[in-house]
């Protein structure tokens, strides 16, 4: 071949320049995907048409982000040079560790032991209106979780009817010692909220059931606060509707109840509930000042709550300040529904 045709025919990239070309791509990918799961809960807060980036489980953006990362650092690891490889191969695995933190953080804890005897236990879950078919295994399921306080959302006529019935039952001795469902318990059903408690009344005041903000306190009688730990509790169910701006809605919920402080000095050791949203909302932790969420500090195993059959992410929620020593959150099965209720474990 002569000079001329060598000069003229095309030349075929190198290895080296395509892997090169390949570990440009994929870093450059990575980081934007690092860049877009830091900003979510900015960019939902700023412009409502894009708030689904914030309902984008963390565990998920770990998930389309190991392929790609995976692949640089292999193809970096046997780079010509060391150093280069180095960096080529952190590039990689940074970005994945930060987001990994994340899962970490506010989506999967380790699982902690199961309380002692002396902890205070608070039940909480959105049954979802259930007919009289599931209301006896969702019973049967709060049951099992030995709390000293259950507060259930959206109970349902026939979870009420039904709990009252077992409560009679065994008040008359022709109860099944199975169901386990003790005669000294006390029941309370306002509104859209069920209380109820083996250790004494409990008493329900509506907060607000406006505009789709509905709020409830609980307030414990002594006995029930000596058990738990907690006098005054809060219960939160925000509006369903994925249309609707959820940083407005927390904002609307802090300054409604900023107002009740004020004007009727409203207090809160626990705010719990179906909050509707996910934990990188911004606007959350304005919820009430001086508050922040449970689960990054003391969550149990998989800390999802919806859906229920197969859940993938957290909207029950719990907030409390620093004072209140909760030891242990983690979620259960009603058998039911489309929730996952929580189990909140707390220091009296």
């Amino acid at each position: 071949m002569s000079d001329l045709d060598r000069r003229s025919s095309p030349t075929r990239p190198s290895g080296p320049r395509l892997m090169g070309g390949l570990r440009v791509i994929l870093t450059v990918v990575t980081l934007i995907m690092l860049a877009l799961w830091a900003m979510a809960p900015w960019l939902a807060s700023r412009n409502p048409s894009v708030q689904e980036l914030v309902w984008i489980p963390e565990w998920l953006w770990l998930i389309a982000m190991l392929p790609g990362a995976m692949v640089l650092i292999l193809i970096s690891i046997g780079s010509s040079s060391r150093k280069r490889g180095l960096c080529w191969s952190l590039a990689g695995m940074v970005p994945v560790l930060i987001v990994a933190g994340g899962v970490w953080k506010r989506e999967w804890r380790p699982d902690r032991p199961g309380g002692a005897g002396d902890r205070g236990r608070v039940v909480f879950l959105n049954a979802q209106d259930p007919g009289s078919e599931e209301a006896g295994g969702i019973l049967d399921a709060i049951d099992d979780c030995r709390a000293d306080l259950v507060i259930v959302v959206n109970p349902g006529q026939s979870l009420a009817s039904i709990w009252r019935s077992r409560i009679r039952q065994e008040r008359e001795g022709a109860g099944s010692s199975a169901s386990g469902t003790a005669a000294e318990w006390s029941i309370l059903w306002l509104s859209h909220v069920l209380v109820a408690s083996p250790h004494g009344k409990v008493s329900l005041r509506t907060v607000s059931v406006r505009e789709g903000i509905r709020v409830m306190r609980v307030g414990p009688s002594e006995t029930v606060a000596e058990a738990i730990g907690l006098s005054d509790i809060l219960v939160v169910d925000l509006p369903s509707d994925p249309t609707l701006d959820r940083t407005e809605i927390l904002a609307g919920l802090s300054a409604l109840l900023e107002k009740q402080r004020e004007e009727s000095g409203l207090r809160a050791d626990l705010v719990v509930g179906d909050f509707n949203t996910t934990p990188r909302t911004v606007g959350l932790e304005e919820v009430w000042p001086g508050m922040s969420d449970v689960y990054p500090g003391s969550g149990s195993g998989w800390g999802a709550t919806w859906p229920r059959e197969r859940p993938m992410i957290r909207i029950d929620m719990a907030l409390t300040p620093q004072h209140v020593d909760v030891r242990r959150l983690s979620t259960f099965d009603p058998g039911d529904g489309g929730h996952r209720g929580l189990v909140i474990e707390i220091d009296p």
